[in-house]
Protein backbone atom coordinates (compact mmCIF):
# COMPACT_ATOMS: atom_id res chain seq x y z
CA UNK A 1 0.00 0.00 0.00
CA UNK A 2 1.56 3.41 -1.29
CA UNK A 3 1.07 6.26 1.19
CA UNK A 4 0.84 9.32 -0.02
CA UNK A 5 1.57 12.66 2.12
CA UNK A 6 -0.49 15.78 0.41
CA UNK A 7 -2.99 16.25 -1.84
CA UNK A 8 -2.88 16.88 -5.27
CA UNK A 9 -3.03 21.29 -6.09
CA UNK A 10 -0.90 21.60 -2.25
CA UNK A 11 2.09 23.56 -2.25
CA UNK A 12 5.29 21.29 -1.85
CA UNK A 13 6.28 21.74 1.46
CA UNK A 14 9.71 23.74 2.08
CA UNK A 15 12.27 21.19 3.17
CA UNK A 16 14.90 21.75 5.70
CA UNK A 17 18.10 19.61 3.28
CA UNK A 18 21.12 18.22 5.83
CA UNK A 19 24.26 16.65 4.61
CA UNK A 20 25.45 13.07 5.54
CA UNK A 21 28.85 11.55 4.20
CA UNK A 22 30.57 8.59 4.52
CA UNK A 23 33.53 6.63 2.88
CA UNK A 24 34.50 2.48 2.42
CA UNK A 25 37.62 1.18 0.91
CA UNK A 26 36.47 -0.90 -1.87
CA UNK A 27 38.93 -3.71 -3.23
CA UNK A 28 38.35 -2.79 -6.83
CA UNK A 29 39.35 -0.37 -8.97
CA UNK A 30 37.70 2.79 -10.13
CA UNK A 31 36.06 1.54 -13.25
CA UNK A 32 34.28 -1.96 -11.22
CA UNK A 33 32.68 0.12 -8.91
CA UNK A 34 31.26 2.45 -11.57
CA UNK A 35 29.82 -0.66 -13.38
CA UNK A 36 28.72 -1.83 -10.37
CA UNK A 37 27.25 1.53 -9.77
CA UNK A 38 25.12 1.37 -13.53
CA UNK A 39 24.27 -2.23 -13.20
CA UNK A 40 20.45 -2.41 -13.45
CA UNK A 41 20.58 -6.21 -11.91
CA UNK A 42 22.53 -4.51 -8.97
CA UNK A 43 20.48 -1.69 -8.68
CA UNK A 44 18.02 -3.13 -5.45
CA UNK A 45 21.22 -4.39 -3.84
CA UNK A 46 22.72 -1.19 -3.71
CA UNK A 47 19.74 1.37 -3.91
CA UNK A 48 17.01 -0.60 -1.74
CA UNK A 49 15.22 2.30 -0.75
CA UNK A 50 15.04 2.88 -4.72
CA UNK A 51 13.10 1.25 -7.54
CA UNK A 52 14.18 2.80 -10.77
CA UNK A 53 11.80 3.06 -14.22
CA UNK A 54 12.83 3.18 -17.44
CA UNK A 55 15.60 5.52 -17.93
CA UNK A 56 15.08 8.87 -20.47
CA UNK A 57 17.83 9.82 -22.70
CA UNK A 58 21.47 8.41 -22.16
CA UNK A 59 21.44 7.31 -18.33
CA UNK A 60 23.50 7.87 -16.66
CA UNK A 61 24.67 11.33 -18.54
CA UNK A 62 23.91 14.62 -16.78
CA UNK A 63 20.42 15.52 -17.81
CA UNK A 64 19.21 12.19 -17.77
CA UNK A 65 16.21 11.44 -16.08
CA UNK A 66 14.21 8.34 -14.97
CA UNK A 67 10.68 7.89 -13.22
CA UNK A 68 11.01 5.81 -9.74
CA UNK A 69 9.60 4.97 -6.68
CA UNK A 70 10.97 5.81 -3.30
CA UNK A 71 10.55 3.40 -0.11
CA UNK A 72 11.61 5.01 3.24
CA UNK A 73 9.87 3.43 6.10
CA UNK A 74 6.72 3.41 5.17
CA UNK A 75 6.48 6.18 2.96
CA UNK A 76 5.96 5.42 -0.52
CA UNK A 77 6.35 8.01 -2.85
CA UNK A 78 7.03 8.16 -6.95
CA UNK A 79 9.42 10.83 -7.60
CA UNK A 80 11.94 11.59 -10.40
CA UNK A 81 15.48 11.12 -10.46
CA UNK A 82 17.99 13.35 -12.37
CA UNK A 83 21.65 12.96 -13.46
CA UNK A 84 23.40 15.77 -12.53
CA UNK A 85 26.83 15.18 -13.14
CA UNK A 86 28.35 11.79 -14.53
CA UNK A 87 32.29 11.04 -14.69
CA UNK A 88 32.98 7.70 -15.68
CA UNK A 89 35.53 6.05 -12.98
CA UNK A 90 35.45 9.47 -11.25
CA UNK A 91 31.93 10.99 -10.07
CA UNK A 92 28.61 10.56 -10.09
CA UNK A 93 25.51 12.61 -8.60
CA UNK A 94 21.65 12.50 -9.00
CA UNK A 95 18.80 14.58 -7.49
CA UNK A 96 15.34 12.97 -6.13
CA UNK A 97 12.57 15.10 -6.08
CA UNK A 98 8.87 13.99 -5.06
CA UNK A 99 5.99 15.78 -3.80
CA UNK A 100 7.55 15.64 0.15
CA UNK A 101 11.31 14.36 -0.37
CA UNK A 102 14.27 15.98 -2.31
CA UNK A 103 17.96 14.47 -1.84
CA UNK A 104 20.79 14.61 -4.20
CA UNK A 105 23.64 11.96 -3.94
CA UNK A 106 26.93 12.11 -4.58
CA UNK A 107 29.43 8.88 -5.15
CA UNK A 108 33.11 10.19 -5.52
CA UNK A 109 35.28 7.48 -6.62
CA UNK A 110 38.83 7.81 -5.64
CA UNK A 111 41.84 4.95 -6.85
CA UNK A 112 43.44 4.35 -3.20
CA UNK A 113 46.08 1.44 -2.83
CA UNK A 114 44.95 -1.12 -4.96
CA UNK A 115 41.34 -0.59 -4.83
CA UNK A 116 38.80 2.26 -4.41
CA UNK A 117 38.12 4.33 -1.65
CA UNK A 118 34.36 5.74 -2.14
CA UNK A 119 32.93 8.75 -0.62
CA UNK A 120 29.15 8.93 -0.92
CA UNK A 121 27.09 11.58 0.48
CA UNK A 122 23.51 12.79 0.38
CA UNK A 123 21.49 15.97 1.33
CA UNK A 124 18.22 16.52 1.11
CA UNK A 125 14.99 15.67 3.37
CA UNK A 126 12.05 15.17 3.88
CA UNK A 127 9.27 18.30 3.53
CA UNK A 128 6.58 17.97 6.14
CA UNK A 129 6.19 16.42 9.46
CA UNK A 130 3.68 13.41 7.91
CA UNK A 131 6.12 12.35 5.23
CA UNK A 132 8.92 12.95 8.13
CA UNK A 133 7.10 10.08 10.19
CA UNK A 134 6.49 7.76 7.92
CA UNK A 135 10.35 7.63 6.52
CA UNK A 136 11.34 7.64 10.19
CA UNK A 137 9.48 4.82 11.43
CA UNK A 138 12.94 2.86 11.92
CA UNK A 139 15.32 5.85 12.91
CA UNK A 140 16.84 8.80 10.68
CA UNK A 141 16.57 7.54 7.22
CA UNK A 142 19.34 9.46 5.55
CA UNK A 143 22.38 8.05 7.27
CA UNK A 144 20.59 4.24 6.99
CA UNK A 145 20.31 4.51 3.28
CA UNK A 146 23.68 6.24 2.76
CA UNK A 147 25.29 3.19 4.54
CA UNK A 148 23.27 0.66 2.86
CA UNK A 149 24.48 2.18 -0.46
CA UNK A 150 27.76 1.83 0.76
CA UNK A 151 27.71 -1.88 1.94
CA UNK A 152 25.60 -3.04 -1.23
CA UNK A 153 28.31 -1.35 -3.72
CA UNK A 154 31.33 -3.09 -1.78
CA UNK A 155 29.59 -6.62 -2.02
CA UNK A 156 28.90 -5.91 -5.92
CA UNK A 157 32.01 -4.29 -6.93
CA UNK A 158 33.98 -7.00 -5.21
CA UNK A 159 32.12 -10.03 -5.87
CA UNK A 160 32.27 -9.18 -9.83
CA UNK A 161 36.51 -8.70 -9.52
CA UNK A 162 36.88 -11.93 -7.96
Amino acid sequence: MALGTRRSGQPAPAIRPRTVERRIYVAAPPAAVWAALHDPRSATAIQPELRLGQAAGAWPAAGATRPAQVRLGMLREPVMVESCEARPAARFRYRVTGASIATEWTWTLEAHAGGTRVIHSATGGVGDRWAGLLAGLAGDPLPRAVEAHLRGIKAVAEATTR
